[in-house]
């Protein structure tokens, strides 16, 4: 029994450390709020990206307000071949005071006139482990998807608003039904609809396109 209980105590040191503490650095372009555009490799540590020049002997920590864009280059499979470019934004998810601001590095893949949704690969621990460890994911881990709006959470910035409001977070104990009739109150069309299931966490891109054409 302790031998058991001892060999999962090393899984759960391996996947954090794997997932917090990776080694491995993705091909990236950061381009700066001053402007400056840098290119090099990189992984995110939230809440700093560590990067390392061309040459990868230098590497230098930026903070996620210092950054305007990220752009991964993430390769997969023994030859490499297969490619994704990644775009990250920064985004504020909590500004309850300024020393204590949060912010994320976020996929924006919805962008409409009245809605915009970013996806977050974010709350720690590896894709084995799942969230609760706490950190952002790194990059490595996002080879294990490989797939498109493969996010952990979910957040809209409606037309208008200055914060996002959290739509669905895969890990949370609230179903999607109850999180995403919450993130739409203001729109009872769709809200109908999600609450008879027409639209479910399967259907993100088809619910902003509703929000947008329905929900001004």
């Amino acid at each position: 029994m302790k031998y058991s209980c001892f060999l999962f105590y090393l899984f759960l040191v391996f996947n954090f450390s794997h997932a917090q503490f990776s080694t491995s650095y993705e091909q990236v372009e950061v381009v700066l709020k001053s402007g400056d555009t840098l290119r090099g490799f990189g992984n995110v540590y939230s809440p700093k990206l560590r990067l390392k020049d061309e040459s990868k002997k230098n590497r230098k920590d930026y903070n996620f307000s210092e950054i305007s864009l990220v752009k991964f280059t993430i390769y997969r499979g023994k030859k490499k071949i297969e490619k994704r470019e990644l775009v990250l934004v920064p985004l504020v998810i909590d500004e309850s005071s300024e020393k204590q601001k949060k912010i994320v590095l976020a996929e924006l893949f919805f962008d409409k006139q009245n809605i915009k949704i970013y996806g977050v690969y974010q709350e720690g621990g590896s894709v084995a482990m799942g969230a609760g460890l706490g950190g952002q994911i790194s990059v490595t881990n996002m080879n294990f998807d490989f797939q498109p709006y493969a996010h952990t959470d979910y957040y809209c910035l409606f037309n208008g608003e200055n914060k996002p409001v959290l739509m669905y977070r895969r890990t949370s104990l609230k179903s999607f039904k109850i999180m995403a009739m919450d993130c739409f109150n203001n729109c009872k069309l769709l809200c109908d609809k999600i609450k008879n299931e027409d639209f479910t966490k399967e259907d993100i891109i088809e619910i902003g396109d509703f929000y947008n054409d329905n929900c001004k």
